[in-house]
């Protein structure tokens, strides 16, 4: 278990939040996890930069899918004003057209970075490992 006053408290937090932003369907609350050019690189789709167009991602990608993931941290290199979180994950999707159901583990790199004194993410970058 961290230490309460170690700096990587605030770091493991943010990606805590943000799971439980994610998993909860809170749009607002997963693109105020990002700085405001923040970006996500998904797997096999283009660039996502930007509060609006963050927020365009996630409504249409919860309008397709339910998702619930659940992040494992496996490493965090923190320098100053920037971090780098390695996750691994393990995903379940529901196909709402459908209902087909995918198991998924995914690899995920955050870079982050400290505004005002919070932890916010510059870049996701994630792509899966296989179905389980």
């Amino acid at each position: 278990m961290m230490e309460q006053n170690s700096p990587r408290v605030p770091i493991e937090q943010l990606i805590y939040d943000f799971e439980e932003a994610f998993n909860s369907k809170n749009i607002s609350l997963i693109t105020s996890s990002f700085t405001g050019n923040g970006t996500v690189m998904p797997n096999n789709a283009p660039l996502v930069q930007g509060s609006a167009q963050l927020q365009a991602l996630y409504k249409n990608l919860f309008e397709a899918f339910d998702i619930t993931v659940k992040y494992e941290f496996e490493d965090l290199q923190l320098s100053g004003d920037l971090a780098v979180v390695r996750t691994g994950s393990k995903v379940t999707t529901i196909v709402k057209a459908n209902q087909q159901k995918m198991l998924l583990e995914n690899k995920e790199l955050f870079v982050l970075q400290q505004e005002d004194q919070a932890w916010k993410i510059v870049n996701y970058i994630f792509n899966t490992n296989h179905k389980i």
